[in-house]
């Protein structure tokens, strides 16, 4: 596989819209109990985010070397042995041999050193900016999804309470007219890039059924099921989820959200 000069400059010019695409998915990840995918790298939402990222950085960039050039008229300056703006460096190499100089080591260093430097402040800016609580608000719909909702009861803050998560898995897994399930606190959910259940992991498992009566549904608790430590249930054993957000403020005390959040 060979790669020409324009794949490997715009793959290093995108770079910092990569960092900042990365930051974003993840700050996601410092949400506890869910985990969403980021988007495939060919959808629209990706290309979008990455390309915009990479522009405001890199005018962000060529501006502070616009004003260090307006500095350097009109006072005293340092040479260096290369050209300090990068963008010029590269438009001369991207030019014949006969129309410009080569770029020498120098300047090969300044521009990766700057790429670099640009990459990790996309990301940390990004991340700085999205855990922001106003900034959170307004990405979680993108980030999570129909999981938005539950992504905000479980964030809700109040002095002297915590969030407990207690998930009902109705499983695929049918007999004699009886469904198989789960209850337990939630300890993952991970999402696909279309926001689509992808797996779900439990703790403190009990497993149940429900049984389907005249104008009713009965659930029925499994003897000795109780206290099952962890379990992982994937996408295909998944007929539906149902959600109940607790706020605790001890072990013997729970108040439970009216609305459960279903998927």
């Amino acid at each position: 596989m060979t790669f020409s000069y324009n794949l490997v400059l715009a793959l290093f010019l995108l770079a910092p819209g990569f960092a900042a695409f990365a930051g974003l998915f993840y700050s996601s990840h410092q949400q506890r109990h869910i985990h969403p995918a980021p988007p495939a790298p060919t959808s629209v939402l990706t290309l979008a985010l990455v390309t915009l990222a990479a522009l405001a950085l890199h005018g962000a960039w060529a501006t502070i070397l616009f004003l260090q050039d307006l500095w350097a008229a009109q006072f005293q300056t340092i040479a260096v042995p290369f050209e300090p703006n990068i963008y010029v460096d590269l438009l001369r190499a991207g030019q014949s041999a006969k129309s410009g100089a080569p770029i020498n080591g120098g300047e090969i260093a300044a521009l990766l050193a700057t790429l670099i430097g640009l990459s990790l402040a996309g990301y940390g800016l990004t991340v700085a900016v999205v855990s922001s609580k106003w900034t959170e608000a307004r990405v979680r719909p993108l980030l999570y999804g129909w999981a938005d909702d539950l992504v905000r009861q479980i964030n809700e803050e109040e002095e002297g309470y915590v969030r407990l998560v207690t998930a009902f898995v109705l499983t695929s897994i049918e007999h004699e007219g009886s469904m198989f399930g789960y209850e337990g606190l939630l300890q993952n959910l991970s999402l696909t890039p279309d926001k689509e259940l992808r797996s779900i992991s439990l703790t403190q498992v009990t497993a149940f059924y429900v049984k389907l009566e005249p104008g009713r549904f009965k659930r029925i608790v499994l003897p000795r099921t109780k206290g099952i430590p962890d379990l992982y249930i994937p996408k295909d054993q998944i007929r539906n989820v149902s959600f109940t957000v607790f706020r605790v403020r001890d072990a013997d005390e729970a108040i439970v959200d009216p609305e459960p959040t279903q998927a």
